[in-house]
């Protein structure tokens, strides 16, 4: 079984790169690349040789797949930040667990997966908040919790909500833009070009303070 998949992107492509392939590999299909106003040169360039669709909106936010209308009514999909990659030992049929998750639990909009936060520095400003996140156990792996715009399985024509189904390790991601300690060239265009706030950077509203 397959997945249609929409990643939303906003000048970011470093860990995109690796992002995609992940995703080809475990069922994510059709992939569409969701391009909110992006200007960073690389992602562009990155956008304009992809085989994958890609749907250029202004610049709508995080939630931009909402927004502009574009999730399916009629299957299960997912949507996802760009700037994240699989945990070392997740497993690849992790859609296919989310899917059997939203099986088990009818109650629950979405299920997601949750993230690793081993290598993000004590001192990071977004550490506080992911570590504040409920996490009530409902089975071995599987919490009550909230989730953004992280990578989660929908209902069929589900819209946003941060009520979420959550995954434990194996099943997580890591988000390495966090992680960053020395700003390269794409952290430093990323920062100045991001609107911070609900509607656009949680990270960048950190950063910023």
């Amino acid at each position: 079984m397959t997945w249609p998949t929409f990643v939303t992107t906003r000048d970011r492509v470093r860990d995109l790169r690796h992002l995609v392939p992940w995703l080809e590999r475990v069922g994510a299909d059709p992939i569409t690349l969701v391009d909110c106003g992006s200007t960073w040169p690389p992602l562009l360039e990155y956008l304009a040789d992809t085989p994958h669709a890609v749907v250029r909106l202004p610049n709508l936010g995080p939630r931009a797949v909402w927004l502009a209308d574009l999730a399916p009514a009629d299957r299960p999909y997912v949507v996802t930040d760009p700037d994240l990659v699989p945990g070392a030992f997740c497993p690849e049929d992790v859609l296919a667990h989310l899917a059997d998750l939203l099986a088990r639990y009818p109650g629950w909009p979405k299920a997601g997966l949750g993230l690793d936060l081993q290598d993000l520095p004590r001192h990071s400003p977004i550490r506080p908040w992911e570590e504040s996140l409920p996490a009530r156990p409902l089975a071995p792996g599987v919490y009550a919790s909230l989730i953004d715009t992280t990578l989660a399985l929908y209902r069929p024509g589900g819209s946003w909500t941060a009520t979420a189904l959550r995954t434990g390790a194996p099943y997580v991601l890591r988000h390495p833009s966090w992680a960053v300690e020395t700003p390269d060239a794409e952290d430093a265009y990323y920062l100045t070009h991001a609107r911070p706030g609900p509607d656009g950077s949680s990270w960048a509203a950190a950063v910023r303070g």
